[in-house]
């Protein structure tokens, strides 16, 4: 479930473009046409970027939704590319390009949190967690790409610290009723 503040941004997005029909290209058509968009495969023809299977699937999972031309002429490209294979029944290799690119280009780093929560009732005790797709799959997958380990090692900190705090505000607590115990006049315990 999206926010509000998402669901109205897409609405606004979708009132204010015109999207294209690709429904007309095919695979060989978008085959050669070059990645205009990111830092990590710029430049590049689609075709080469499907050694890089994480890539493509973060692009999937990314950008699905995304009105701007380059990246829907890259997902009907992968949506082509994938159709083919499955025709052919053909598997898709493991990614090779871990950590390959443009000597230098890094990914930005992420300015929301990956996972936020969806009900903020604790009648139960638990929150349900809505999480990016990104975050959802390396966790099937077993592996925890660097910027969520970052992430991790700073929201443990965090609640260090919060657990330090709450502990000093609960010993201040005890010991301001201790004091005013031992102020109360005798006959009003």
């Amino acid at each position: 479930m999206s926010s509000l503040s998402q669901r109205l941004r897409q609405l606004q997005i979708q009132s204010t473009t015109t999207v294209e029909d690709l429904d007309h290209l095919t695979l060989a058509d978008l085959d050669s046409e070059v990645v205009a968009f990111g830092q990590k495969h710029a430049g590049q023809m689609f075709s080469e970027t499907w050694e890089d299977q994480e890539w493509v699937q973060f692009m999937i999972n990314r950008y699905q939704k995304s009105t701007k031309e380059s990246h829907r002429r890259y997902l009907k490209w992968v949506e082509l590319k994938v159709e083919s294979m499955e025709q052919g029944q053909m598997v898709v290799p493991p990614s090779t390009q871990r950590g390959c690119g443009h000597a230098g280009a890094k990914a930005k780093p992420m300015a929301k949190s990956l996972a936020t929560p969806s009900n903020t009732s604790l009648l139960d005790g638990e929150l349900e967690w809505d999480m990016e797709p990104e975050m959802l799959a390396s966790m099937t997958m077993g592996q925890t790409p660097y910027y969520q380990q970052e992430e991790m090692t700073a929201l443990q900190a965090r609640m260090l610290n919060l657990e330090n705090a709450l502990t000093r505000v609960i010993r201040h607590m005890e010991d301001q009723a201790l004091q005013e115990k031992v102020n109360v006049p005798e006959g009003t315990l």
